[in-house]
């Protein structure tokens, strides 16, 4: 995929982001989210600060344009783009990743691609949460919210990426 393409890919995916949180507000237990399946689809041949810089542009316009809360996304959306890395590396292994090509989700197995979106998405709502509740929820909410949240958006995040 030319970069081209991605741009315009993660674009929409991003518009669509900024949809979710703008239109589809159920309830406070539902978090619905496709941005750490976004980064963990970022080429490979993007360096680690490179694609820090994407995911902290992407949380800062989803804050912005949707949740209203600046930085809660950012904070949370910023360890997942400083593991993706490590992460591809563990699930894929080194030999996949010193090739300069992009890793297709359509190639991979389904343990391997439900491993790559379920680790980063569940990181990613622990802080969010964390950060967003800031001691003012009960530990059970949260953990309702965490298992609710993170399930949906596995399972929105694995629809998605099969695309």
């Amino acid at each position: 995929m030319k970069r081209s393409e991605f741009f315009t890919i993660y674009a929409l995916e991003l518009l669509v982001q900024i949809f979710i949180c703008n239109s589809l507000n159920f309830t406070q237990l539902l978090t619905l989210t496709l941005l750490p399946m976004m980064v963990m689809c970022i080429p490979s041949e993007i360096s680690t600060p490179g694609t820090l810089t994407i995911a902290f542009i992407s949380g800062f316009l989803v804050d912005f344009f949707a949740t209203g809360d600046l930085g809660l996304t950012i904070v949370a959306l910023l360890p997942v783009a400083l593991l993706k890395r490590t992460l591809m590396q563990l699930v894929i292994g080194d030999k996949t990743m010193s090739i300069k090509d992009e890793v297709s989700f359509r190639l991979l197995s389904f343990p391997k691609l439900a491993t790559i979106v379920t680790v980063p998405t569940f990181l990613f709502l622990i802080i969010l949460i964390w950060v967003d509740g800031a001691g003012t929820r009960s530990f059970g909410f949260n953990l309702a919210r965490l298992v609710i949240s993170g399930v949906t958006s596995c399972l929105f995040a694995l629809i998605t990426a099969g695309l």
